[in-house]
C-alpha cells in the first residue's frame, strides 16, 4: 500500500525573543514556513547598539522572507494576503494583532502563551508567576481574537515550578513545551477535530517588567525576596543599595523562613559572611550567593567579599542614602 507524504501546512510565523525559537525551529522541520515577522531591530546594552532578534537571525540564516513592520498596517496585511497562508502562528511577537489579520489565513490564527490562561495574560507571564510564588504554570495554545491573550483554548498543559527555578530556566522548559503543543494543535486543526474551549476562571494580568519592580524591600518575607530574585533573572535583576552603591542580586538561598525576623537585628542587616552574605529579613534570613556591583560583571558573593570590606552589621537599603 502506497502512503502519501503529508502535505505541509503553509505557516506564517510571528515572534521575537529567544523564547520563540524552539517553536520556529519545530515549524521549519515539520511545515512550510512561508514568512516570518519579528519586531524591528532595537538598541540594547551599554553601547545602545542595534541588535537582531533571535527570530530574525534564524530567518536570515534560512533565507525566509522576513518582515519587520513598525506597525501592522494595510500594506503589511496586503503582503500577507498574497502568501496563501494556512495558519498564522504567534509566539511572543510583542504587539497586539488587528482583527483584519486574523481573517487572512485559510484555517486559523493561533498563539502559544506561557501561562495557564486566563491567569497571567500579558507581556511577562513567566516573570510574574515566579515573583508571585506560583507553584505551577504551563502553556496554553489559543485561537487569537481581538483581545490580548483572551482567545478560546485549544490545548493547555501544566508543569511544576521548582523552588529555585529562575525565569531563564523556566522559560527554556516552557518554550520547548510550547513547540510540542503547537505541533499537536496544528495536527488537530488540519484534521478538523480541534476542540475550542472558552477561558474560564479568574483573570490576572502580567504587565511588562519595569526597573522599579526589581527593588528589594528588606521588610519583605524571605520567600518573597527569593522569588523576586528568581523572577528577575536574567532580565532586569533584583537590586539593592550598600554603602551608597547599587548591587544587583542574581542568586539567593532561603536560610530561615521563620514566622519572625531576628528581633535583635534590623531588617536588611548583614548577619553573616560565611559562604555568601546573610541578611536578616521579615520572617527569616536570606543568603546572597551571586551579585553584580554597579558597572561590573556578575560574580559570586564569596568573590565579592574577597575584594570588598563588608562588615557584619552593615545595612542594605531600599534607596541610596548616607
Amino acid at each position: 500500500m502506497i502512503t502519501r507524504k503529508k502535505k505541509r501546512l503553509r505557516i506564517f510565523f510571528m515572534g521575537t525573543p529567544i523564547f520563540s525559537l524552539p517553536s520556529l525551529i519545530s515549524l521549519l522541520q515539520h511545515e512550510k514556513v512561508v514568512g516570518i515577522a519579528t519586531q524591528p531591530d532595537k538598541p540594547a546594552g551599554r553601547g545602545r547598539k542595534f541588535t537582531l532578534s533571535a527570530v530574525k537571525e534564524v530567518a536570515l540564516h534560512k533565507k525566509i522572507s522576513l518582515y519587520q513592520p513598525e506597525k501592522i498596517d494595510g500594506n503589511f496585511l496586503k503582503k500577507l494576503s498574497t502568501l496563501n497562508i494556512d495558519v498564522i502562528v504567534v509566539v511572543a511577537y510583542g504587539k497586539k494583532l488587528p482583527v483584519k489579520l486574523l481573517h487572512i489565513p485559510r484555517l486559523e490564527c493561533i498563539a502559544a502563551h506561557p501561562s495557564l490562561l486566563p491567569k497571567y495574560r500579558g507581556a511577562a507571564p513567566i516573570e510574574w508567576a515566579i515573583i508571585r510564588g506560583e507553584k505551577k504554570t504551563g502553556v496554553t495554545i489559543i485561537r487569537v481574537n481581538e483581545e490580548i491573550d483572551a482567545g478560546d483554548i485549544i490545548l493547555q498543559e501544566e508543569i511544576d515550578i521548582s523552588p529555585d527555578e529562575t525565569t531563564q530556566n523556566l522559560g527554556q522548559r516552557l518554550s520547548s513545551l510550547a513547540a510540542r503543543m503547537l505541533q499537536e494543535s496544528l495536527k488537530q486543526i488540519e484534521a478538523g477535530n480541534a476542540k475550542y474551549t472558552l477561558q474560564q476562571g479568574e483573570v490576572s494580568t502580567a504587565r511588562s517588567i519595569r526597573k522599579a519592580d526589581g527593588l528589594i524591600r528588606w521588610s519583605s518575607k524571605a520567600h518573597e525576596i527569593h522569588d523576586l530574585v528568581r523572577g528577575l533573572n536574567p532580565r532586569i535583576g533584583a537590586y539593592t543599595h550598600l554603602h551608597r552603591k547599587m548591587l544587583k542580586i542574581w542568586k539567593t538561598e532561603i536560610i530561615s523562613n521563620n514566622k519572625a525576623s531576628l528581633t535583635n537585628h534590623q531588617l536588611g542587616e548583614i548577619i553573616g559572611l560565611k559562604n555568601g552574605i546573610m541578611v536578616n529579613v521579615a520572617e527569616g534570613a536570606i543568603l546572597i550567593k551571586e551579585l553584580q556591583p554597579e558597572n561590573r560583571r556578575k560574580m559570586s558573593a564569596v568573590e565579592y567579599l574577597s575584594g570588598h570590606t563588608i562588615r557584619i552589621g552593615s545595612l542594605f537599603k531600599d534607596k541610596i542614602s548616607g
